[in-house]
């Protein structure tokens, strides 16, 4: 298999934060780095903190005051457990799952899987069987200053930082912390692919700790097998002696040590933007194990500075929820107290709210009683008045309404018993008693209608109507109606230009039924003044108001196409306005020779003929309409 990048193996953690601390507890101080994402994945530092050894209330200010993404605490070397292992080689896409599993056989088994990671190193050489692998755990405590609901913390072993520092070259090397004060060594070093991890603690008088460092060195190399070199090679010892020499120059010179080659303290200030230069040693001895972990956490092995104090929250459906939940003795015992309770309880609470809005409705009932009392006595009347007493103005009023205009009626007799009623008059025509029974019948006002000629008399005819009254409430339609269209016009087809200003005479008697004329005689403001006819026909009814309905109804008059009531020929005749029989054509020569009354007639028949455009031609509409123009013109002129 040939030798892949170690960035092509998947992470599982995509994400990265935006803003990041790191902090390191030490015995005299906290150290804190602050950086932030400048673009894309990589980070820059922002600023630098020294807080007081166990000042962890300035701490928790500083941390809420920065409001990180995410922070990183640095465990000290004896708070974490790391393991070297070999894992056969593989697709990249399978490594992570090998790791896992790797990890958790080399680690205790206390160990939950959110506080153990295992990450692939980088170095190995190309066609390797195996590959070089770095286990950590951390079985500790979480941080004070980690509030239970916080997400943000995550912790991370000295030896990560260091190995992060080491990968940032291919070349062999050693990267290692010395901390005289606290007491602790960590130690990373590797020579071609072969890798040795070693964290302890210091032990001894403090003159004697250097010769312990460079024990620990050797032995460290020699277990690990890189103290010898390829074969007719000894540059393997003479590298171990070169690493302790820097070890030993580093601890003498202060109490606490990072030792790492200068070329790695230039690949790491590129690694993180506005760090100080190599040659800034003491700042780097301070804070370059915290430039580490922000190395770390940007690179492909990001898993091991993703220790978690508690599991993460994995997200659970509702029904295994629940099932989780009840299986609890105590949470079964409650919930099945609880639905016992809810079915006693929950049924008299419905009857209760029942029992409430019944109340609420029902809270006036009394002062409804008392104002709907007289309402059955208004009732009881009301059916004693439908059952033995009639509606008498209604029932006149639709007769009335329900009889011919020219019929008078003499009198009318009901009796109490039977509601049998009894109606006497008068009558112009045989033919108008047929009409007046059919109006009557179609009232549904009586039962068993029969109407009877009693013979003739000097105005008509006299009847005897009898039947009984049934339905005295329903409702009559009457025969005339006169919203449609104005009185005269129901009447005597009167056209609305010709309205004359009738004067009821009540020292004369008159009579508005034809008499041969043309339009009916008809009384106007000068009762000399004779519209139709020669007026001569009057009736001794004394009052009495007797016409015709309608044009339709006065065709007694005979034909009046050619002879005038004056016995003049050429002259029109008013007639009935038909249709099928247009009057003839009047000249203007025809039109100038006629009198007011002759005038009058004529327009009658024309006034409606020039609108049925539905029976007559477009021509004779024509002819109409041209004729009355110059009969309404004659007319004024015979006015004047």
């Amino acid at each position: 298999m040939t030798r892949f990048d170690v960035k092509q193996i998947p992470t599982g953690r995509p994400d990265m934060p935006r803003k990041v601390v790191v902090v390191e507890r030490r015995s005299d101080k906290i150290v804190l780095l602050i950086a932030a994402r400048s673009n894309g994945q990589s980070l820059e530092m922002v600023t630098t903190h020294t807080l007081p050894g166990g000042d962890e209330a300035g701490l928790t200010k500083l941390l809420s005051d920065t409001q990180a993404d995410r922070v990183i605490h640095i465990l000290p070397g004896g708070q974490a457990i790391c393991r070297t292992l070999e894992i056969p080689a593989m697709e990249p896409e399978q490594i992570p799952e090998t790791l896992a599993l790797q990890a958790e056989a080399a680690l205790p088994a206390s160990l939950d899987p959110h506080r153990r990671a295992a990450v692939l190193l980088p170095w190995y050489a190309e066609g390797a069987e195996t590959y070089p692998a770095l286990a950590v755990g951390w079985p500790g405590e979480p941080d004070r200053t980690q509030e239970e609901d916080d997400d943000t913390h995550r912790y991370v072993p000295q030896v990560a930082c260091l190995m992060e520092l080491l990968a940032l070259d291919q070349q062999d090397g050693l990267a290692g912390l010395i901390d005289r004060s606290a007491g602790t060594i960590g130690l990373i070093m590797h020579r071609s692919d072969q890798v040795a991890v070693r964290t302890a603690r210091l032990s001894g008088p403090s003159h004697e700790r250097s010769e312990y460092v460079e024990q620990l060195v050797r032995e460290t190399a020699f277990a690990a097998g890189l103290d010898s070199g390829d074969e007719g090679d000894s540059s393997g010892g003479g590298m171990i002696d070169a690493w302790c020499a820097n070890i030993a120059t580093a601890t003498k010179a202060r109490q606490r040590a990072l030792v790492l080659e200068e070329r790695l303290i230039q690949a790491a200030a590129k690694q993180v933007a506005k760090t100080p230069s190599a040659d800034k040693s003491e700042w780097w001895a301070d804070y370059g194990l915290l430039v580490g972990a922000l190395i770390g956490l940007t690179g492909p092995r990001r898993a091991a500075f993703d220790l978690e104090p508690e599991p993460p929250d994995i997200p659970v459906n509702l029904i295994d929820r629940s099932v989780l939940w009840l299986g609890e003795s105590n949470h079964a015992f409650m919930t099945g107290l609880v639905a016992f309770l809810a079915l006693l309880i929950l049924p008299l609470a419905a009857s209760y709210g029942r029992y409430t809005l019944l109340n609420l409705k029902t809270a006036n009932l009394e002062e409804l009683s008392e104002t709907t009392a007289g309402f059955e006595d208004e009732v009881l009347l009301h059916d004693l008045l439908m059952e033995h007493r009639l509606p008498m103005t209604k029932l006149i009023s639709d007769i009335c309404s329900a009889s011919n205009i020219d019929t008078q009626f003499e009198t009318l007799t009901i009796k109490s018993s039977d509601r049998r009623i009894t109606i006497t008059g008068l009558a112009p025509s045989v033919d108008r008693l047929g009409e007046l029974h059919d109006y009557l019948t179609a009232t549904r006002l009586f039962e068993g209608g029969r109407m009877s000629d009693d013979g003739d008399r000097e105005n008509g005819r006299s009847f005897n109507f009898s039947g009984t009254v049934s339905s005295p409430f329903v409702n009559v339609e009457a025969q005339y109606n006169y919203r449609d269209e104005p009185i005269w016009t129901t009447y005597w087809s009167e056209p609305p230009e010709l309205k004359p200003r009738i004067s009821f005479m009540p020292d004369r008697p008159y009579d508005l039924s034809q008499s041969g004329g043309g339009g009916g005689a008809l009384y106007a403001q000068d009762p000399g003044d004779d519209l139709g006819g020669d007026g001569a026909s009057r009736s001794s009814g004394g009052g009495q108001f007797n016409s015709n309905s309608s044009a339709a109804r006065r065709s007694g008059s005979g034909n009046a196409g050619n002879a005038s009531s004056s016995g003049r020929t050429g002259a029109p005749q008013a007639r009935a306005a038909d249709p099928a029989n247009p009057p003839d054509p009047l000249t203007p020569e025809q039109i100038k020779r006629l009198d007011e009354s002759e005038t009058i007639a004529a327009m009658l028949v024309r006034s409606k003929l020039k609108y049925r455009t539905d029976v007559l031609e477009p021509d004779v509409i024509a002819r109409l309409k041209r004729e009355w123009d110059l009969l309404i013109e004659h007319r004024r002129e015979l006015k004047q």
